[in-house]
């Protein structure tokens, strides 16, 4: 078992990744995070949590691009 393990971890490691970048590239989950993170933020005069959410969701959609396109997925 541990020999199969090794010969195909890179692959079940890939499809793992695979499956979480799918996952957080949905708009819902991005806003719940970006919603989270702005909860933590202090608020600033001027600067309400209207758009620190839009920079949080603009945020977290580059990383998981740029996740994305490492393990030869899409962009959204």
């Amino acid at each position: 078992m541990k020999r199969l393990l090794r010969k195909y971890k890179k692959q079940i490691n890939a499809g793992i990744f695979k499956k979480i970048v799918a996952f957080i590239q949905k708009p819902e989950v991005e806003e719940s995070v970006a919603n989270v993170i702005v909860n933590m933020l202090p608020k600033q005069k001027g600067f309400g949590a209207k758009e620190q959410k839009a920079i949080a969701v603009a945020v977290i959609d580059k990383m998981t691009d740029k996740i994305a396109v490492s393990l030869g997925l899409q962009a959204d």
